[in-house]
């Protein structure tokens, strides 16, 4: 499986989404590179682990890439996690060059769709806001 990045909470590395998030329910700056105009393809890790059970499931060996088939751009991104956490945080651009930003993706879906019936069931919108609501019962635990 090629996965596209993929994106949650408590993920062993932090990504783009991770630390928009954390900031942005910190009212913390988001901080943008280049232009902003950067594309990805994220991917909930709910709907990666869809993928993965599908493929058991249905006993299929080969190169499959699992992607939402969607991009954003990092300014898109950042928007939508400050609407979505009701945040007051801005965003900035940090004057330095995005090296990727010229990088357009287009990830083919199409054989996980055929082969495994592979539909991701999460936005982005509701993705991110399922671990929205994670970070934040996260924080209230530890205030416990």
């Amino acid at each position: 499986m090629r996965i596209n990045a993929p994106y949650g909470v408590n993920t062993r590395i932090k990504t783009v989404t991770n630390i928009f998030m954390e900031r942005a329910l910190a009212g913390e700056e988001l901080l943008l590179h280049g232009k902003g105009i950067r594309e990805q393809d994220f991917l909930y890790v709910k709907d990666v682990a869809r993928a993965f059970w599908l493929a058991y499931q249905k006993q299929k060996l080969g190169i499959y890439n699992i992607a939402s088939g969607k991009t954003v751009t990092m300014r898109e991104l950042a928007e939508l996690t400050i609407s979505l956490t009701c945040s007051k945080s801005r965003i900035v651009y940090s004057g330095s060059e995005d090296p990727q930003e010229k990088v357009k993706v287009s990830i083919d879906v199409s054989k996980a769709q055929k082969e495994l019936g592979f539909t991701p069931e999460f936005s982005l919108p509701d993705g991110l806001l399922d671990c929205i609501c994670e970070y934040q019962k996260l924080a209230a635990d530890r205030l416990r």
